[in-house]
């Protein structure tokens, strides 16, 4: 039986083996996030297919921008809108694909980077960003229907600790609408109306100098594209952060920052501003004007 959001389509499933010339479609499903997180097993599963194999993978439009260039690198073509699937041999959900390539351990993953920002656009703003020793990104909630989102969204007021911090500033990337606006003074500039897609949302990622963000899209989509980030998460997370670590293997430079206490988030938001502090102290965090793309 498909899962619930997996509309039912009449293709044999892909086994993972040589294709031999065949066509398979690749198709995303779930949320945004999950779609970023499980894209990076795309260009294996073209391998796998093999030479001559016709892959597509069909994405919905926001993800369109930012997915097709990295897809094309490995040959695969990625299409977003209406798909016919008469036109290929056989199907793979993208979330399936670690199965089908027979991945079951953490270090199996390919955690390297392995999205990228359209240069062009970086440039437009870094130009845009504040003139200060450390701008970071803020992200305070997830998608008002996502089942957890009473429990990994935060109160934008209970951040005004990241605000204070000597030398950074806070750039929102809360793309409306708003479930809750951010108090007066917490963000130095506001980016969130002006991103249209995660193309958009790449290229502001990689002009700042980390994101702070509870687990949605955007933790993701910096993980992805190799930016340092924290990510904030409640006292049960979903499974794909794990339960104790501070780090993930999906992600190398994301740091999980968890509560002690369900619903308590004074400590994990606590914690955020010291190591925000400390990465400033230090320049740990990679600046801006030479922000990876």
């Amino acid at each position: 039986m498909p899962a619930p959001d997996r509309p039912r389509i009449d293709l044999p499933l892909w086994d993972g083996g040589p294709l031999k010339g065949r066509r398979l479609l690749i198709l995303n499903e779930q949320g945004y996030g999950d779609v970023i997180q499980f894209a990076r097993f795309l260009p294996a599963a073209a391998a796998r297919a093999g030479q001559g194999a016709q892959v597509t993978f069909g994405c919905v439009a926001p993800l369109h921008p930012l997915l097709a260039p990295f897809c094309a690198r490995a040959g695969i073509e990625a299409v977003t809108g209406r798909i016919e699937p008469g036109r290929h041999d056989c199907l793979a959900w993208v979330c399936s694909l670690p199965a089908l390539l027979g991945i079951a351990a953490a270090e199996a993953i390919p955690a390297a980077p392995y999205l990228a920002a359209a240069p062009e656009r970086v440039a437009v703003w870094r130009r845009r960003r504040p003139r200060r020793p450390a701008c970071i990104g803020l992200v305070w909630e997830g998608r008002a229907s996502h089942p957890q989102d009473a429990e990994r969204s935060i109160a934008p007021d209970l951040l005004a600790p990241l605000a204070a911090l000597p030398g950074s500033i806070l750039v929102g990337l809360q793309r409306p609408p708003l479930g809750r606006a951010p108090p007066t003074g917490l963000l130095e500039m506001d980016w969130g109306p002006d991103i249209t897609d995660f193309a958009e949302y790449a290229a502001m990622l990689a002009a700042l100098d980390a994101v702070v963000t509870v687990d949605t899209a955007p933790a993701h989509l910096a993980g992805a594209l190799g930016r340092p980030g924290l990510v904030l998460l409640p006292r049960v997370p979903d499974w794909r952060w794990g339960l104790g670590a501070p780090a993930t293997p999906w992600y190398g430079r994301l740091r999980l920052v968890r509560q002690l206490r369900p619903g308590d988030w004074s400590g994990p938001i606590a914690e955020a501003a010291a190591i925000l502090r400390e990465a400033a102290a230090q320049r740990l965090a990679q600046p801006a004007s030479s922000a990876a793309t």
